[in-house]
C-alpha cells in the first residue's frame, strides 16, 4: 500500500473496505469476509462483491453475498446496474 499509492486512487469512491494487512487474512478465507460484514454490519444477501478471482468469488458467495467476476471495466458496470435494478 505504501510503495504503490497511486493504485488506491479510488479509495475516497469507496464506503469502507478491509485490507488484508490490516486483519491480517486473506481472501478466499470465509474469516476474511465475516470480518468485513462484522465491521460494517453488513447483510451479505445485500452485498456485491467484485473480484477477479473465482476463489474469492466463491467464498463471499457462500456467505450470501452477490459476486461479480470483474474481467473489464464496462462488464462489471453492467453486471453492477443489473443487479441494482433487480
Amino acid at each position: 500500500m505504501r510503495e504503490c499509492s497511486e493504485a488506491l486512487y479510488f479509495l475516497p469512491e469507496m464506503d469502507g473496505g478491509l485490507f488484508s494487512c490490516d486483519v491480517h487474512m486473506v481472501k478466499p478465507d470465509p474469516a476474511f469476509y465475516q470480518a468485513l460484514i462484522r465491521k460494517y454490519d453488513l447483510v451479505p444477501e445485500q452485498c456485491v462483491f467484485i473480484d477477479d478471482l473465482e476463489a474469492n468469488l466463491e467464498a463471499a458467495g457462500k456467505l450470501g453475498m452477490h459476486t461479480i467476476r470483474f474481467q473489464e471495466q464496462q462488464s462489471a458496470e453492467e453486471e453492477l446496474y443489473r443487479l441494482i435494478r433487480a
